[in-house]
């Protein structure tokens, strides 16, 4: 796999606090539910998503893969929309800017 091009789904914590509070309600018989992120990006769009909203260009350097290192990381989504009926997630770049957001207060403070 070319370096940066690994895909990867990110879970906003928002979401999964909502998918939890609809488990909660709704109860469902035993059975395991995918929380994830409804996008999957690449390490290398990840950067860049950081880079616009940081306001600077990244030193980025790749380096080899790992050892037990995930390919792709990819939720399925299907049951949390079929089952929980969720069908709106964080968009990545919103969830960055928020990440962002805190670590520039937490810095300041």
């Amino acid at each position: 796999m070319v370096y940066g091009t690994q895909p990867r789904s990110f879970t906003y914590v928002t979401d999964v606090v909502n998918a939890i509070l609809k488990l909660i309600e709704i109860k469902p018989s035993k059975q395991r539910i995918d929380i994830s992120g409804n996008k999957v990006v690449s390490v290398n769009e990840i950067v860049s998503i950081c880079e616009n909203v940081v306001g600077k260009k990244a030193l980025v350097q790749f380096v080899p893969t790992p050892i037990g290192d995930q390919e792709r990381t990819i939720g399925n989504i299907d049951q949390a929309e079929n089952i929980l009926g969720i069908s709106q997630y964080t968009n990545i770049e919103f969830g960055i800017q928020e990440q962002f957001k805190q670590l520039k207060g937490d810095l300041v403070s």
